[in-house]
C-alpha cells in the first residue's frame, strides 16, 4: 500500500511512518499540506492520512483539493483538537476516517484495512459496470 501522511508534527511523521513502513507499506512524508499536495502530484498514494490543523493549507483544504485532483484516493483524518463539529465536516468532504490523537495505531491500521478493502469493492463495481456497457454495446449492435 502506498501511504502519504501529512502532518506538521516531525514525531507523528517519524512514528506513524515507521510503524506502516515496517509493515511493507510504501511511506512519502509531508510537513504539511502544500508539501502534501506536492507529493500527490509527484507519487501514486492509495491512502492519505492527513492532520486538521496545520499552518498554511489546513487539512480540510488538504482533502477538497485531493478529492478534485484524485477522487479515489482515499483519506483519513487526523487532529488533536478533535470534536463532532470537524468530525462531520471532515465525512461530508469526503474524508474515508476520522481519529482524534493521540493516534492509536491499532485503530488506524483497521480503518487502513477497511479503506482498502473499500477501494477494492469499488474498483471491482467499475469493472462489473464497464463489462455491463459492453453487453449492452454488443446488444445494440446485433
Amino acid at each position: 500500500m502506498r501511504i502519504l501522511l501529512i502532518d506538521d508534527d516531525h514525531d507523528i511523521r517519524q512514528s506513524v511512518g515507521d510503524y506502516f513502513e515496517a509493515r511493507g507499506h510504501i511511506i512519502t512524508c509531508a510537513p504539511n499540506g502544500e508539501a502534501g499536495l506536492s507529493a500527490l502530484d509527484e507519487h501514486s498514494v492509495d491512502i492519505v492520512i492527513s492532520d486538521i490543523q496545520m499552518p498554511g493549507i489546513d487539512g480540510f483544504e488538504v482533502l477538497e483539493q485531493i478529492k478534485k485532483k484524485s477522487p479515489n484516493t482515499e483519506v483519513i483524518m487526523v487532529t488533536g483538537f478533535g470534536d463532532i463539529d470537524s468530525a462531520v465536516k471532515a465525512m461530508r468532504q469526503g474524508a474515508f476516517d476520522f481519529f482524534t490523537k493521540p493516534i492509536k495505531m491499532r485503530e488506524l491500521t483497521a480503518s487502513m484495512e477497511r479503506t482498502l478493502r473499500f477501494h477494492a469493492l469499488r474498483q471491482e463495481k467499475e469493472r462489473a459496470e464497464l463489462a455491463l456497457d459492453r453487453i449492452k454495446d454488443a446488444g445494440r449492435r446485433s
